[in-house]
């Protein structure tokens, strides 16, 4: 074991305690948000680190944001926002797997980066879009028909929570550019983000309305969408040059 790993396990026990002790987090949610950390760390070195946790301090400021008025309109974070590990495998879990592989072969380290940060924007996109679309949206609208519909409802959009959305993505893609340089992937990371965010309402007006899935459920694909869609445009563009 290196130093290297020394320091990212005792900031990631550190953060993780922070977390737990704040009530952001529950415990069993704290550890396999730790554990998942690390594996990330293991996979795209501290740019996982850096994503997860600006991924968790954002979301949870959303959560938090205007908590009370969330709540009289009924549109709050159950158990007023504190995460458990279902929230961490669906927001994370598709990251974590796709840094253990690149832990495994790190030949794919350079690709293991775009996606999982192409994760991390659709994850914060979706937070951002509904977290500050619930509070500051003047009118929703169902994303299949068109049609206005009831805030905080499956699949329901506004225009100031997509704005929001593409914001947070961006937010994501920036942090990606620091890591790795500005380019063309940062502008695959903020689409992926915001298609993956996009199939998260089409998802939710159709099978999460008919309680055929639920939202963990829904949020665990918008990541998976991301990383795919991530993984076809590069492929895209070096087949193109």
């Amino acid at each position: 074991m290196t130093l290297n790993d020394v320091l990212a396990i005792l900031a990631i026990t550190g953060a993780v305690s922070i977390s737990i002790i704040s009530g952001k987090i529950d415990r069993v949610g704290g550890v396999v948000g730790g554990l998942i950390t690390y594996f990330l760390f293991l996979g795209i070195g501290s740019l996982g680190i850096a994503l997860i946790g600006s991924f968790f301090v954002l979301g949870t400021f959303a959560s938090w944001w205007k908590q009370e008025q969330k709540a009289a309109w009924n549109v709050a974070e159950a158990r007023g926002g504190q995460r458990g590990w279902r929230n961490v495998i669906a927001n994370a879990g598709v990251a974590g797997i796709i840094a253990t592989v690149s832990w495994w072969e790190p030949d794919y380290v350079d690709s293991a980066r775009l996606l999982v940060s192409a994760c991390f924007a659709s994850a914060l996109s979706d937070t951002w879009s509904s977290e500050f679309g619930n509070i500051y949206g003047n009118r929703f609208y169902n994303v299949l028909t068109g049609k206005r519909d009831q805030r905080g409802r499956d699949g329901v959009v506004s225009l100031e929570g997509s704005a929001a959305g593409v914001l947070g993505s961006g937010i994501i893609a920036l942090l990606y550019g620091t890591f790795e340089g500005i380019g063309y992937r940062v502008g695959i990371v903020v689409i992926a983000g915001v298609a993956g965010n996009l199939m998260d309402s089409i998802v939710g007006a159709t099978l999460e309305r008919k309680g055929l899935v639920g939202n963990h459920t829904v949020n665990f694909l918008n990541t998976l969408t991301a990383a795919l869609l991530a993984y076809f445009f590069v492929k895209s563009c070096s087949i193109s040059t």
